[in-house]
């Protein structure tokens, strides 16, 4: 009885480490929200949606023509809600010819992620986008 007690408890600590830690990708379909000054603006068409991604102490966030990703530097689970911050540095693709000479400023960014619900929200370069979002496991079985 107590070695089957402790190999549910087992069971559930691994699965919320897994979800704590587990990798997901993010996506703003519906809706780019940019604010600044104290306001935001909604834009509900004619926008290139972010693609963010969590892949174990990594986060990436793709917008427009580039990539920015680092490592993360804090991060609070508590319950179905996660929440990460890093400072990311712009990646250059290794074929482009004018690579710049020096590593781009980190910029602040902050993912909040709701693991029950597949939604989150980021905050990156005054962006404030809801997102939709996946696990990899739940991406990778859709191929």
């Amino acid at each position: 009885m107590v070695r089957t007690m402790l190999l549910a408890v087992s069971a559930v600590a691994l699965t919320g480490n897994a979800q704590a830690n587990g990798g997901i990708v993010c996506r703003n379909e519906a809706v780019q929200v940019n604010c600044g000054g104290g306001s935001c603006e909604a834009t509900t068409d004619a926008f290139t949606p972010f693609s963010v991604s969590r892949s174990g102490d990594t986060l990436q966030v793709c917008a427009y023509s580039g990539c920015w990703s680092g490592e993360i530097e804090a991060a609070v689970v508590r319950g179905d809600f996660r929440v990460d911050f890093a400072d990311l540095s712009r990646e250059f693709p290794e074929d482009i010819a004018d690579q710049p000479d020096e590593a781009s400023e980190p910029v602040e960014a902050s993912l909040f992620y709701d693991t029950a619900n597949r939604v989150g929200f980021v905050y990156f370069m005054g962006f404030a986008n809801p997102l939709t979002c996946e696990s990899f496991d739940m991406v990778e079985s859709d191929n």
